[in-house]
Order: structure tokens, then sequence, then C-alpha cells
């Protein structure tokens, strides 16, 4: 049981008392209603307009609820007083979507309609944002680890194949994590939630907005010592949103994330360890008799090469020690009340330690993503109609390092194993055109054209052939990739309002990724 202490609405005993007291009679009336979607429907004030085209949706980005999409808003004010760990917590309420554990106390893996079933660590085939700048980095990876899930306003899901809108890698859908306004906050909250497993996490909101500016900062401290042995964790987060407006047509958005992991990892369980010993209760240090009950990973004895020994993960250290950091910039100019220009741009830097097991990996993963775009709301042949044009661009280069894990230490690493040189890019093009073809249908054209290109350079290290051959050569393999992949996503929707509280609708959507450099390194060919 999760037990929640939030300072600002926080219930008197009294009023607890009361309300325990009343549940068994008005049990059935005090259920609350999770209305996911509530902010996703269109108002009454609204619904003359052609569906899109309410006067609220044509001041906000293409992107925020897009007609025809698949869907679903989640408001975070349904959750104020409940506990809530990871991403998961708040995604669960979407339809559609399913979750695995991953490697640390928050890594979870998404999927939106099985996107990411068969993939092992990360988010991939889904294009993740936070207010609107792009979080998934130009290789298609993005991780929950910095996703607190106190942070957040609400969370948009969007379902099916997106890459008309999104580009590379929304072949699964796409999520935006919304943070709070500073005018939302409006002052500081703070809260605390403990649980079981030495679990607890304090955190801080704080924001406001004063003339032109609006400005809103989250942090907060999770720790706790997991569910099994072996893997305590700390991780600390800041997340920062400052708007400025310094004219009534400008508008400039500064975006913070700051996310510091350890983790301690356990060793992975066959199905009999894990019936036998859950929980891994006496297995800090491995001997042949606990085999059927510990978990273990055999690692050279002098890092290099044979014998081998097998240790527990106490032993060998196996943990997470990472860094995520990202800064963004926007900037909004009204040309006039129905034209927008919106450019951005990120750096996002991902730096890892992680000996997870009998290999130890080092990556810094450095990227930029720009974006520059226009949406015009205006007329097509004399129906309403909203235009959107924009250009984007992506790179990443990145430096791994594998080295054998020693079997002592806090993770130490033994012999270099091998080293991969990535470089990534993405350029592209992306247009869309909605036109009310009646006051109750919508039409929706888009497309997307994007060249990516992989570089990466690979070197592999055979330290045994070393020994048994005498030769460099034969325990030597170096390999080069690089390849080329031109892209297009076509999407078409009909929206049609049967009734103010009823819309029909029928879409047809493509998407793409590319691969992983890891993809292409499986054999010589």
């Amino acid at each position: 049981m999760i037990h929640r202490s939030n300072l600002l609405r926080g219930a008197s005993a009294c009023a607890l008392i009361f309300a325990i007291g009343a549940a068994p009679i008005r049990a059935q009336e005090a259920l609350p209603t999770i209305d996911i979607d509530a902010a996703a429907r269109p108002s009454a004030d609204v619904s003359a307009a052609p569906p899109g085209f309410g006067k609220e949706k044509k001041t906000l980005p293409v992107y925020r609820e897009p007609t025809g999409q698949t869907f679903t808003t989640v408001d975070s004010r349904n959750f104020e007083n409940v506990p809530l760990f990871t991403a998961a917590d708040l995604l669960i309420y979407s339809p559609g979507l399913s979750f695995k554990a991953g490697n640390g106390p928050r890594d979870v893996g998404i999927s939106i309609r099985g996107s990411g079933a068969r993939n092992g660590f990360g988010i991939r085939n889904i294009f993740m944002m936070e207010d609107g700048f792009p979080v998934t980095q130009p290789d298609g990876l993005g991780r929950a680890d910095a996703i607190d899930p106190h942070a957040y306003s609400g969370v948009d899901v969007y379902r099916g194949p997106s890459s008309a809108l999104f580009g590379n890698y929304a072949n699964g859908g796409a999520i935006n994590f919304r943070t709070f306004s500073g005018a939302e906050i409006d002052g500081f909250e703070y809260g605390a939630e403990f649980g079981s497993f030495g679990y607890i996490n304090n955190y801080l909101k704080a924001g406001k907005a004063v003339g032109d500016f609006d400005v809103s900062l989250f942090a907060s401290d999770v720790r706790g010592d997991g569910f099994t042995q072996h893997s305590q964790y700390d991780t600390q987060t800041i997340n920062f949103k400052g708007v400025w407006s310094p004219t009534p047509t400008d508008r400039f958005t500064l975006k913070v994330v700051h996310n510091e992991l350890y983790g301690n990892l356990s060793g992975r369980l066959s199905l009999t360890q894990f019936y036998l010993n859950p929980f891994q209760y006496g297995c800090v240090i491995f001997s042949a008799p606990s085999a059927p009950a510990c978990a273990s990973v055999t690692v050279p004895s002098n890092g290099v090469r044979n014998p081998t020994v097998a240790v527990s993960a106490d032993q060998a250290g196996f943990h997470r020690n990472d860094r995520r950091d990202i800064i963004g910039l926007r900037w909004e100019h009204d040309f006039d009340a129905n034209t927008t220009w919106r450019t951005q741009a990120v750096y996002d830097d991902k730096d890892i330690d992680q000996p997870t097991g009998g290999t130890k990996a080092l990556n810094d993963v450095p990227s930029i993503q720009a974006s520059s775009d226009i949406t015009h709301n205006g007329e097509l042949l004399g129906m309403p109609a909203r235009h959107w044009v924009g250009v984007f661009f992506g790179r990443e280069r990145a430096t791994s390092y594998t080295l054998n894990t020693l079997p002592f230490g806090n993770g130490a690493g033994g012999a270099l194993t091998q080293k991969s040189e990535n470089m990534v890019s993405n350029i592209g093009l992306r247009a869309r055109e909605e036109l009310a073809l009646s006051p109750d249908v919508t039409a929706v054209l888009g497309l997307a054209g994007e060249f990516s290109r992989l570089s990466a350079f690979a070197t592999n290290i055979n330290y045994q052939t070393f020994a048994q051959n005498g030769v460099p050569a034969n325990g030597l393999n170096q390999v080069p990739v690089d390849r080329a992949w031109w892209n297009a996503a076509p999407e078409a929707s009909v929206t049609w309002r049967v009734d103010p509280r009823w819309q029909v609708y029928a879409r047809a959507s493509s998407g793409y990724g590319i691969p992983n450099s890891g993809q292409l390194f499986v054999n010589r060919s």
C-alpha cells in the first residue's frame, strides 16, 4: 500500500472519519468517474463549427488534437490524489496501450497496439514529445527514466501509424506529455509518497504567471529498495518550462529537462529460480549449492578471456548510472490572427554507464533536432480550411564502448570487446490540409517525405582468438555500414459529426521507421 501526503491538499481527520463512516451507505455514489477524453471533446459553444474548426482548436498547433486521428487525452486532474510511480500509471487509462518493465525504477517499455512487443529495451516505434519538443532521439530510441508522472497536466496519445504528422519512428503512434503552466500551478505544491520496498518520492511543483512571463518548475527525488536483492535505486528529475511573450504576436518557450539515475540491477532469473526464490534472498554471494535458487552471470576471471567464473549481481556490481539532459527553445510568431509560424530546436544528450551483466556499456549520445512550420486558417474553394507545411531535421552522433565486466568491484570494466561509432541524420518535409466539406464533415490529407542516413563503424575484438592463434588479425573484426533510405507516409481521413455528441470517422494512414545501427551488425551481409 502506498500512502501520499500533499501539504496543500490534505483533508482533516474529521472529514476523513466522516467519509469512512458514510462509505457503506454511499459507496456507489462516492466512486469517482475518470473522464479521460473530456479535454478532447468539443464543447457546446463550438459544436456549430465543422469538426476540427472550433475557436479554441484554431489557436492550438496542428499536432494538438489532430482532426481524424485516433486520439485520447488523459487529464491528470483525475489523479491528483492517486499515487503515481511510472508513466504507465497515467497511460494505462488510454485504450490500446500495454507496458513491460525495463531496467531501472521507471524504465517502462510502452507499446501502442503492440508496436513495441518485440523491442528489447527502451521505447521504439513511438514518437515521444514533451510540450511539443521531441524526446525521441534521431536514432528512434526513447526512454521513460526521466518521466515522473506528477510533473504532467495531461498526456496526449496518438494511436496508429502517424508518420505523416510526426515523421520517422511514428509507425506505431505518438505520445505528447504536457507539463503544467505557471498559471495552472499559481504558487507551489509539495508532495510525498511512501510505499513498500522502501519507496519514497519527494516532489515539488512551483509556478506563476506574471506579466509577460509564465514559469513552471518541477523537481523530484525518488528512492527505493526494489523488489529483489540488489535492485536499490535513486533518481532525481528537474523539469522546467518558461514562456515569454514580449509582444502580442511573439512567444518564446524554453524547455529544460535533467535526470540523474543510479539503480542497482539484479541478475536475470530462470523460471525455476523465480518460483524457488523470487526476491533472491540469500544470494549476495553466489556459490554452486545456491545455483538452483540464485541468479548468476559468467564473466572472465581476469576481465579479458577464459577461464571464467560465475558471480552474483552483488559481487559484480550490476547497475545503471545514467544522465539525460534536454534543452529546447521555440519561437512562435503570429503574422496575423490566422497565420502562425513556429520554429524550434532541441539539444538532447544521453550519457550512460551500464554494467548490466556479462558486459559493461559506455555510451554518450548527443543529438540535435530542429523544425519549422507555418499554419494558416483560411478558406479553400470557399470552404473553411487549415493549411500546414513544415520542414524538420535531426542528427545524432554516438560513440559506444562495450567491455567485459570484472567479477569484482562496483561494475568495473575489463577489456574492451567492441567499439561502435554511429551517425544518424533525418531531414524531410511535411504537409497537411484540413478541409470542412460541410458544417458536419471534415476531410484531411497529409503527407510526409523524409531522407534518412545511417553511417556506422564497428570494431569487434575477440581475445580468445588472440590466445589460441597468436595472430591479431584473426581476433579483430571491423565492419563499416553506410545506408540511406527515402520514406514517404500519406494519410487521409474523413470525420462526420452525426450530432453534437457523436462523431464517425474513417482514416487510412501509414508509418515508417529505419533500423538502428545494432540491427545492421547481425552478420557481415
